[in-house]
């Protein structure tokens, strides 16, 4: 009997402590605050899931990494917070935002992974894929792929209201092809 009594509090002292905090952007006059556990929170952050431990040393408080277990655990544990990249396909690299078919299972699996990693006290927020928009010279990007992201945005939203849902954009048509200087 004494050994129950002393195992629930410790379980509820432990599913405490391994809860997300709430991260939130606020709007303060004509400022916006990233706020942590209701705290402000300024980003000195880098991407990678290697030498995080430099990252700390050197006073970094935050890394955009994957969404694997072992990532976050480290970062948690050095005290990192956790910008956490979702698989989303560029067409740079052959992905078809036309393909319904195509988008709903990148979408299904976003949302799966942000399932089963919202709850990591390390995640500060989401990322949907990296410069989507980018295609190298003029060649226009797929108005589609903004359609994919915000949907997938607001399906992560659904189920994750703690935490921002961003994307890292690219240049795409603003990388226009101008003659240079001569530079003679």
């Amino acid at each position: 009997m004494n050994q129950k009594i002393f195992l629930l509090p410790l379980a509820l002292l432990f599913s405490l402590t391994v809860s997300a905090q709430p991260v939130e952007i606020r709007k303060n006059g004509n400022d916006w605050q990233l706020l942590v556990d209701q705290k402000p929170f300024f980003i000195k952050g880098v991407v990678g899931h290697t030498y995080l431990e430099k990252v700390k040393e050197y006073g970094g408080n935050s890394v955009r990494i994957g969404s694997r277990k072992e990532e976050l655990d480290k970062a948690g544990q050095l005290g990192l917070k956790a910008m956490v990249n979702l698989p989303a396909n560029a067409e740079r690299y052959g992905f078809d935002y036309n393909d319904t078919e195509a988008v709903k299972k990148q979408t299904e699996k976003i949302i799966e992974i942000v399932r089963n990693t919202k709850d990591h006290p390390a995640v500060m927020m989401w990322s949907i894929g990296n410069e989507l928009d980018y295609i190298p010279g003029t060649k226009p990007f797929n108005p589609k792929m903004w359609d994919a992201v915000n949907d997938a945005a607001k399906a992560i939203k659904a189920i994750d209201p703690n935490h921002p849902v961003m994307t890292v954009i690219g240049t795409s048509m603003m990388e226009i092809h101008h003659p240079q200087p001569d530079s003679r």
